[in-house]
């Protein structure tokens, strides 16, 4: 599971994390030094954007799935799926 959803949350971290990092300033309507860093990367998340909607939910998919195999019978979930889960779907 880790191997699928590694490459993902890199490009979550790198591409959409510093501009959602920003939107409490902006909201408010403030400006920071920080602004010009955070927006770099938002040119390469824009193509990105529909992509990592759609592994969102195929990752959302493939984490139901595994749970279901999991509660079956003698089958245990790791914690950390449930909380991936769990964050896949807020977004």
């Amino acid at each position: 599971m880790a191997q699928f959803l590694h490459p993902h949350l890199e490009r979550e971290n790198e591409l959409a994390l510093p501009v959602i990092g920003i939107t409490r300033e902006l909201s408010e309507a403030k400006s920071s030094l920080d602004f010009a860093k955070a927006l770099e990367p938002l040119g390469k998340f824009r193509p990105e954007y529909e992509k990592m909607l759609r592994e969102h939910a195929e990752i959302v998919k493939a984490l139901d799935e595994h749970e279901k195999v999991a509660k079956k019978p003698k089958k245990k979930i790791d914690g950390r799926q449930i909380t991936q889960t769990r964050h896949v779907r807020s977004e």
